[in-house]
């Protein structure tokens, strides 16, 4: 009995000691539990606060495309023919054979004006000459059995073709009683109406030409190398609509007040879409460039006199670079140095960031930026 007894305390003492070490290991586990809270909260505080600093922005890989150096130059449409007509002679017109507007071919009446006083001259001058060879040939005969002395006989001769050179005029003055379209093309004026007396070299009409129109162009000194008789080119207008002619003239000598090279491009236009007056943009291209290294106009910054643009490195970290601008192309700028193929340029908030300022990229890679 005596040893159960004994036998008690020690094992109380034996549990005491056991949960005694237990609570102090669940104490000592609280405590890293609650660092471990505490660490975590600090680390996700500066982790925010480093996002925070970080600047938002988007950027476009580089990668090499084929390039067309191209330029535009403003062209002005004029008619492939136009011509004035102005009445020869002076008299009262008494027809009208087209209206302001139409559609005219060559040879056709446009005006008639009254005839009748240069037919009778006419008539006139014929009778005269029946006259004179009436008289020449009377002439003849004398001059041939002496009867008349060479003199006079010259001046029968004489007569008889001063006869036909006043007939010869008065045929051309009936003639030109008619007035005739020169061209096929469309009466743009017609500025007299029937009735109306007009005077010798009064302007009666105008046609214009307008199922083939050219454009006429002054091609700038750094261009006219790559401009060639016979060269197709593209042009566009305000609709944005895409057309093509061919350069039918090119100046040998540049414009003294321009400057620069009066060129003439061929364009069908049966349809009639263009007319004489209009504002076209010609596109030519100076160089076509396989493999060029192009980054967005919007992404260039000048500095300094110089050219930058600012791109992401592999800690997507901003790094400025000077680059070397080729040309620009649309909306876009071919570098000849300074960016790489695979290079991520900032194209979007590139003007709120430093140099080595940590940044944020919104749109991942960047590989479907245009």
């Amino acid at each position: 009995m005596n040893n159960d007894n004994e036998n008690v305390p020690v094992r109380a003492s034996k549990m005491f000691r056991t949960l005694s070490v237990i609570f102090l290991a669940l104490q000592v586990l609280i405590i890293l539990l609650i660092l471990l809270i505490v660490f975590n909260k600090s680390r996700a505080r500066k982790i925010e606060a480093v996002e925070k600093k970080r600047v938002p922005v988007e950027i476009k890989v580089v990668s090499p495309k084929k390039v067309q150096d191209i330029f535009e130059i403003p062209a002005r449409v004029e008619a492939w023919n136009s011509v004035e007509l102005s009445s020869e002679i002076e008299g009262q017109v008494i027809f009208q054979g087209a209206k302001k507007g139409d559609k005219v071919v060559k040879d056709c009446v446009l005006l008639r004006i009254d005839d009748r006083v240069y037919a009778a001259k006419k008539m006139k001058a014929e009778a005269d000459i029946l006259k004179a060879e009436a008289d020449l040939s009377r002439s003849r005969r004398l001059f041939e059995s002496k009867s008349i002395s060479e003199k006079d006989y010259d001046v029968a001769k004489s007569a008889r073709a001063l006869a036909e050179s006043e007939s010869i005029i008065a045929r051309a003055a009936v003639e030109k009683c008619e007035i005739r379209s020169p061209i096929d093309g469309y009466l743009d004026e017609l500025p007299v109406d029937i009735g109306e007396y007009v005077n010798a070299g009064k302007r009666v009409a105008r046609i214009e030409e307008v199922e083939r129109v050219k454009l006429v162009v002054g091609v700038p000194e750094n261009a006219v190398r790559v401009v060639k008789n016979g060269m197709k080119v593209n042009f566009m207008v305000d609709e944005g609509r895409e057309f093509h002619g061919k350069i039918i003239f090119l100046a040998t000598a540049a414009d003294n007040s321009s400057l620069s090279y009066k060129a003439e491009i061929e364009v069908e236009n049966t349809d009639l879409y263009f007319r004489p007056g209009m504002i076209v943009r010609v596109k030519v291209i100076r160089r076509v460039i396989e493999d060029a290294i192009v980054v967005p106009l919007t992404a260039v910054m000048p500095r300094y006199g110089a050219y930058f643009v600012y791109l992401a490195d592999s800690k997507d970290m901003a790094v400025l670079r000077e680059i070397k601008l080729l040309f620009i192309s649309a909306h876009d700028v071919v570098v000849a140095d300074g960016v790489k193929a695979g290079d991520r340029v900032i194209v979007e908030g590139q003007h709120m960031i430093r140099e080595n300022e940590p940044l944020r990229i919104l749109n991942g890679s960047g590989d479907g930026m245009e």
